[in-house]
């Protein structure tokens, strides 16, 4: 009979946990997807460290978020040197970060029919317990659901606070109450206030990441882009690369068919869109690292090389990815031509 009701209470527990992330989720969803719904015409600056379209909501160049407005206990965990998270938050951050593993996976697979290139290699390389040096992954930004989505074709065991990505995030999008603010603090998303520039919290605490080995996951173009062409790329990876303890391995990726999913202008989601997501080859800067650090190129340039070499790959990659969709089109299989490791979530 104590057998039966101690199962009895962790059942009762169980369900109220994951109810309570359910709706913790649903609400930071719904929060996330309605404020990211706001348009804002693009205007060009000439600051280097912010770049053209991200002052269009402030005629000054005031910032567009206060971290103040952050809670101290949500915000204190993305500050340099923080002592590491509690047994309670991590359980709670792995909760989280396993239903909306599990949530993205389970709409890859019944929702949204899913071509993977690349994927193996791509997870060798998060496996690789000898691996010495942080993963940095790149992507194009089409919708405001690429991340967690696109995240749905790795497996579920990297759904936890050791192995996931740490990924920068607007804050004026994702912490504007508390909700939502612990919502996005216990999945990892570091908050990220566009206009700051390079030399902000946010870009501190992905370096300090960077140096513990982990992998952190950048939107290079720091605003949703549902257009042909990329938009210039930021200067905060060039930076997280250069002061990184050790040369971070960077994977570009290129997806396509979120922005079908989840257009800026229409209902909040669409189904049954088919969504292809590439994994390129892991970039190695450390020539140039090393170019900078004997003094035969200054900081600007490197920075600049930097951001430049990883534009240039991406673009490459989307150029690929649209040769081997038309491959797949005209009946060529898996390994002929440039077919490597084509994939479903």
């Amino acid at each position: 009979m104590r057998l039966y009701a101690r199962h009895a209470t962790f059942r009762r527990k169980l369900f109220t946990v994951a109810g309570a992330t359910g709706v913790l989720g649903g609400i930071g969803y719904y929060h996330y997807t309605t404020r990211a719904r706001v348009n804002v015409v693009s205007h060009d600056t000439d600051d280097p460290l912010i770049g053209p379209g991200l002052d269009a909501a402030r005629p000054t160049k005031e910032p567009l978020f206060n971290l103040d407005r952050i809670p101290h206990f949500v915000a204190k965990r993305f500050e340099t040197n923080a002592p590491p998270n509690g047994l309670l938050w991590n359980i709670a951050s792995n909760i989280v970060m396993g239903a909306v593993g599990t949530s993205s996976k389970l709409f890859l697979k019944a929702f949204a029919p899913t071509k993977v290139f690349n994927r193996e290699p791509f997870l060798a390389l998060l496996d690789d317990d000898n691996r010495d040096r942080p993963i940095i992954t790149v992507a194009n930004h089409a919708s405001v659901l690429d991340d967690p989505v696109i995240w749905g074709v790795i497996p579920l065991r990297m759904f936890c606070v050791d192995r996931m990505r740490w990924v920068l995030g607007a804050a004026e999008i994702c912490y504007t109450n508390p909700i939502s603010s612990l919502f996005f603090g216990l999945g990892q998303v570091i908050p990220t206030v566009r206009g700051y520039g390079i030399y902000q919290p946010a870009v501190d605490f992905a370096i300090e990441k960077a140096n513990q080995n982990s992998w952190l996951h950048i939107f290079p173009e720091a605003r949703v882009n549902q257009q042909e062409a990329l938009l210039r790329f930021k200067w905060g990876v060039g930076r997280i690369i250069m002061e990184s303890d050790k040369c971070p391995l960077v994977v570009p990726m290129w997806h396509t068919g979120m922005s079908e999913i989840r257009p800026l202008d229409g209902p909040p989601i669409r189904l049954f869109k088919p969504v292809t997501i590439a994994f390129g080859d892991p970039i190695d800067f450390q020539d140039t690292l090393n170019e900078w650090r004997s003094g035969n190129i200054d900081e600007e340039t490197a920075r600049i090389r930097i951001t430049d070499r990883i534009f240039k790959n991406l673009r490459e990659l989307k150029e690929k990815t649209e040769r081997m969709m038309s491959d797949i089109q005209s009946g060529v299989k898996d390994g002929e031509g440039e077919l490597r490791d084509t994939s479903k979530p």
